[in-house]
């Protein structure tokens, strides 16, 4: 619970900056998901978000997104978007994504 705890609390101390970075790179919907790779916990060093890009956005947009939030956290970041979910997995990441 320690690294929940401590994720918890630096994502609430940077939802602001985050919301910016994610507004400024085209994402919307920003969440946290625990999921990495189609394992339920996340390691202690990386976060996963998932989003919804802005039509018209690109994979440079997503990999700003991807480089300002490592910047800004200080973990390795995984962004994932909504089409790019497995259908195998896909009901659950969304049931369980929690917003930021």
């Amino acid at each position: 619970m320690g690294y929940s705890m401590t994720l918890n609390q630096l994502l609430e101390n940077n939802r602001e900056e985050i919301l910016e970075i994610a507004a400024r790179n085209g994402a919307q919907n920003i969440r946290v998901i625990n999921f990495a790779n189609g394992k339920e916990n996340p390691t202690e060093n990386s976060i996963e978000f998932l989003v919804k890009m802005e039509d018209g956005r690109t994979l440079m947009d997503v990999g700003g997104l991807l480089i300002e939030l490592q910047q800004l956290l200080g973990y390795e970041v995984n962004v994932v978007t909504e089409p790019g979910l497995r259908d195998s997995n896909r009901e659950q990441i969304l049931k369980e994504a929690v917003p930021v």
